[in-house]
């Protein structure tokens, strides 16, 4: 009989995490599951590791391949999956006491595509992160749109990270759903998910937190990409073609260039450059930066054509400033305002600033 939950957790590097991701799972109260942990040629004691945890509990598989990134082991352990759900954890996160039996009750009903849950983010202490999104079950074409533009317009707030959801294994067959490589495109969670809300019939939300993700020092999350732009570029044009593909209407391809627009290229690509004052780089050097990201063709266009129901008259006057390369705009938005840099001097930043958080890429 094949297993409710498959909890696929790619491994690389994690010796010092990996256990205590794993345990967290075996004591849980719910027990019909299996867990998949992909080794993904890693160079410490997290082969070993992850080698006796199996030899000690039959409900855990090792896979070991060679080094191919988070998106390949992803997708490695999906074809290797046999429950009905899947639930992609990282493995130096854990999960909450009682969150298999939570989420099987709410997948048990209906069976439902997706199921979306709150998380608790742990930094200096333990906060739970609220959903921006009712709870209950969504279907139906006028549910699942307000759905989807929710995901689009307020990404920050909705939440795209796969380790908030658990998806029904046949669905995402059916709609042959992989991660893209995140060396080629940036946020490959934002990818697999909205790829995912173009064919979900049902999601059910509940507002449990039952995932705890941990913002380490020096993780992969908080390292400065230089690529990042061109990598979201390619996000964008895959999220393009993949929507005209599937025959979605204009005005969800004006959601997208909203969602590229303000969350990629400004919330995230442009803030990354200026949260580099923080780290003594010269001004002129960060503000070119910030020029070529405001610059590029397809941002450009994305920002005459973004869907803008609903904006507020900031932001359509951020949509201008971008159309008219006005960097200075933004500069004092996201550097003077936030205090990188006043009268000439660099003011000592809190390490908790929100500027220099570890981004979802």
């Amino acid at each position: 009989m094949s297993p409710w939950f498959s909890l696929i957790l790619p491994c690389y590097n994690v010796e010092r995490y990996v256990e205590r991701c794993v345990q967290s799972i075996l004591s849980q109260a719910f027990d019909n599951f299996e867990i998949i942990l992909v080794d993904d040629g890693s160079t410490d004691r997290t082969v070993s590791i992850c080698d006796y945890l199996a030899e000690q509990h039959p409900c855990i598989r090792v896979i070991h391949k060679e080094n191919g990134g988070l998106s390949s082991a992803r997708n490695t352990g999906l074809d290797a999956a046999q429950g009905k759900y899947i639930w992609f954890i990282d493995s130096d996160d854990w999960i909450e006491s009682g969150a298999l039996n939570q989420l099987y009750q709410a997948s048990q009903e209906g069976e439902p595509d997706l199921v979306k849950f709150a998380y608790y983010r742990v930094e200096k202490e333990k906060k739970s992160v609220l959903l921006n999104v009712e709870t209950g079950i969504y279907q139906g074409t006028e549910k699942l749109g307000l759905l989807r533009r929710k995901a689009f317009c307020e990404t920050g707030k909705y939440g795209l990270s796969v380790w908030q959801h658990i998806y029904r294994r046949d669905f995402v067959a059916k709609y042959q759903l992989r991660f893209v490589s995140e060396r080629l495109v940036g946020s490959e969670d934002y990818l697999f998910n909205l790829q995912a809300l173009c064919h979900v019939g049902s999601l059910r939300v509940i507002p449990a937190a039952l995932y705890v993700y941990e913002m380490r020092a020096g993780s992969l999350t908080q390292t400065y990409k230089a690529d990042l732009m061109d990598r979201y570029s390619e996000l964008y044009r895959r999220l393009k073609q993949y929507y005209r593909d599937a025959d979605a209407d204009l005005e969800t391809e004006k959601l997208i260039d909203r969602f590229y627009v303000w969350h990629l290229a400004v919330g995230t690509a442009l803030t990354q450059e200026y949260a580099m004052l923080a780290a003594h780089n010269p001004v002129r050097q960060v503000r070119r930066a910030a020029r070529a990201v405001l610059s590029r063709k397809d941002v450009q266009n994305a920002a005459k054509n973004a869907d803008q129901i609903g904006m507020r008259w900031q932001k359509k006057l951020q949509c201008f400033a971008i159309q008219a390369r006005f960097e200075g705009l933004f500069y004092w938005l996201y550097a003077v305002k936030p205090g990188l840099k006043h009268d000439g001097k660099r003011r000592k930043r809190n390490e908790t600033n929100q500027s220099t958080k570890k981004y979802l890429f």
